[in-house]
C-alpha cells in the first residue's frame, strides 16, 4: 500500500520502491470499463491516486498506461529479473 511507504523506508532501509502508475484518464477509463463503480466513486478513486505520489531516489516508476507486455518488462527490469524472463520466455 502506498500509505506505508515511509514506514517501510524507515524500518527496512535501504529499500527499492516500485511505483506503478497510470494517467488519470486511463485509470478512469479502466474503472469505467469494469462497471463496478459510480462516476462519483471513480472521480474519488482518481483523486485519491493523485494524493499518493511516491518520489525519491529509491523509487522506480513504471507507467502502466501502455501495453501490458511493456509494463511487465519494466517490472522485471526493476527487480533484476528481465534477463531470466527472456531466457524462459516469460514476457
Amino acid at each position: 500500500s502506498r500509505t506505508v511507504v515511509n514506514d517501510a523506508r524507515a524500518q527496512l532501509a535501504p529499500v527499492k520502491i516500485i511505483y506503478i502508475t497510470v494517467s488519470d484518464e486511463i485509470l478512469a477509463e479502466r474503472l469505467r470499463n469494469r462497471g463496478r463503480e459510480s462516476k462519483s466513486d471513480i472521480a474519488k478513486r482518481v483523486a485519491r491516486a493523485r494524493e499518493y505520489l511516491i518520489t525519491g531516489d529509491d523509487v522506480c516508476t513504471i507507467d502502466n498506461g501502455g501495453e501490458l507486455k511493456h509494463s511487465i518488462n519494466a517490472f522485471l527490469r526493476a527487480i533484476g529479473a528481465y534477463d531470466a524472463a527472456q531466457k524462459y520466455k516469460i514476457s
